[in-house]
């Protein structure tokens, strides 16, 4: 970045020179420490940088934000609200900081902060400002003042009932089973709590990443049709009903018998039915069609008529039970010994590392008095 030095006119008006200054260090006047010119905001000062460094400045407005007094407070929450207010698209507050000023005297600020005060600034009791409706901008009809943990509980029944919450979309699910039973909710999490299907998927349905979600098809809906009586039009949800999804069929890898092959509506019933999670279907989704891979015991083929168990190579083998090793310890000098039931048990009683005993047992050595042997291997 170019760094630039103002020079006064007779019109005693500021003007750049667009003339590069010498200067790459600047020694901040708070905490007397130089730092380079990129740790300085630009200013209209001779050199073209400010006097107090961007740390020191953000440290004074901490400082006054913590230690000033209510109305640094107030003015604090007023500045928070034209921000807010630009960023939600809605006009600048209907009101000055002298009018808020007044608005919070009136409703008993001061024992709000006092108790925020003595309670170190906690701020689940800091004063706040909510508005009573919040599709409409902040007006002095349509302003409260509460606390922070509260303004958070009713925004969070709020967002729960689809009250008020413009970021919300609609859903409407229709049946795949039977299109003429519609359901309709104020939001995907709504849906989700209510028929206990995620709601990710149901926005995936709704994007058109997927068929359908739950045995529904979903489709978002203008917020205007929510309270409608009756059916939502076909026209506007547009439905995805995937009535035609592929069967699967699942041989058993130890026998390879076809005729005993168990036949499944979609991978995603082979999960549940075998299971009862669907994320088990990516591994039969591996597994499908290949005369290599196996998934939860079984091979996987979509046509049963052309699978040919003869070119089968990945063979089903039984899952190895390992035998807990049983470790016999003894005391040379006495010949009284213990028996445990397992390593780790051995290791819990003579806090010896898990490696060593394992060595110590199968060559059956003696180890400061004390002889290992395996009993089970």
């Amino acid at each position: 970045m170019e760094n630039f030095k103002f020079n006064v006119t007779k019109t005693s008006k500021k003007t750049f020179i667009k003339e590069k200054t010498s200067i790459k260090e600047k020694a901040c006047k708070v905490c007397n420490i130089i730092k380079p010119v990129s740790e300085f905001s630009k200013a209209d000062t001779k050199d073209g940088y400010r006097n107090q460094c961007k740390a020191c400045v953000a440290k004074q407005v901490r400082d006054k934000v913590k230690n000033g007094d209510v109305y640094d407070f107030i003015r604090q929450i007023y500045n928070h609200q034209k921000s807010s207010s630009k960023y939600r698209n809605h006009p600048a507050p209907a009101y000055t900081y002298d009018e808020l000023c007044y608005f919070c005297k009136k409703n008993n600020i001061d024992v709000l902060f006092e108790k925020y005060i003595k309670a170190d600034r906690d701020s689940n009791i800091a004063p706040s400002i909510d508005r009573i409706d919040s599709s409409r901008p902040y007006t002095l009809d349509n302003i409260r003042l509460i606390t922070w943990q509260e303004n958070r509980s009713i925004n969070h029944i709020d967002m729960r009932n689809g009250i008020n919450s413009h970021w919300r979309k609609p859903v409407v699910g229709i049946k795949l089973d039977d299109p003429t039973i519609r359901i309709k909710f104020d939001s995907a999490m709504a849906a989700q709590r209510k028929l206990n299907i995620s709601a990710t998927r149901i926005g995936s349905c709704c994007r058109g990443n997927i068929k359908s979600a739950g045995g529904y098809t979903w489709s978002y809906i203008n917020p205007d049709d929510i309270n409608t009586v009756g059916a939502v039009p076909v026209d506007k949800v547009k439905p995805k009903i995937n009535a035609n999804r592929i069967p699967i069929y699942a041989i058993n890898a130890e026998t390879l018998d076809k005729s005993a092959a168990i036949k499944y509506d979609s991978i995603s019933a082979a999960a549940i039915a075998l299971k009862n999670d669907v994320k088990f279907a990516s591994l039969i989704t591996t597994a499908k069609n290949k005369y290599n891979k196996t998934a939860l015991g079984y091979f996987w083929t979509t046509n049963i008529n052309e699978f040919d168990p003869s070119k089968t190579t990945a063979r089903y083998t039984k899952p190895i039970t390992k035998t807990r090793r049983k470790i016999k310890i003894t005391n040379i000098s006495t010949n009284e010994y213990e028996i445990f039931n397992s390593v780790s048990s051995a290791v819990k009683a003579t806090k010896l590392h898990k490696a060593r005993i394992i060595k110590l047992a199968e060559s059956n050595s003696v180890f400061e008095g004390y002889k290992f042997e395996v009993i089970i291997k």
